[in-house]
């Protein structure tokens, strides 16, 4: 289709020699000879990489900036679901776990489980052989 692509990176905005090296690669591809440029070109590329560095900045600090406020928000909402819910986050004990004791007995509350009988109905034993078969 005839288009060409020129990667601009974030290394190349943040250092004037790196922006001026993709400056002269888009004057190459595109035929541009330095003579037919104005005298003051250099200048105004300087102005445009240091435009875009102050927006980039600017943008990323008003992101930075709404993303603490979201977190302010969420830390708040915590705070007030756990009054609601009589939770005190500031309790010392609230991640407090029992010591498991090697001794422990669980005690089962549904006497099926508490049988420990292996025999089956009647004495027998389904599936298995004997010698007499």
């Amino acid at each position: 289709m005839g288009y060409g692509i020129i990667t601009v990176s974030r290394y190349s905005f943040m250092h004037a020699s790196a922006f001026a090296r993709v400056m002269e690669a888009i004057q190459r591809k595109e035929g541009i000879r330095p003579s037919r440029l104005p005298k003051d070109f250099a200048t105004k590329q300087e102005e445009l990489r240091q435009f875009v560095l102050r927006r980039f900045i600017e943008e990323k600090k008003r992101i930075e900036e709404l993303l603490r406020q979201d977190a302010a928000q969420d830390n708040a909402l915590e705070l007030e679901r756990a009054v609601l819910e009589g939770i005190s986050l500031d309790d010392p004990t609230i991640n407090n776990v029992p010591a498991i004791d090697d001794m422990q007995v669980i005690e089962l509350d549904c006497p099926e489980f508490a049988q420990t009988s292996t025999s089956t109905p009647e004495g027998r034993v389904y599936g298995a052989r004997t010698e007499a078969d």
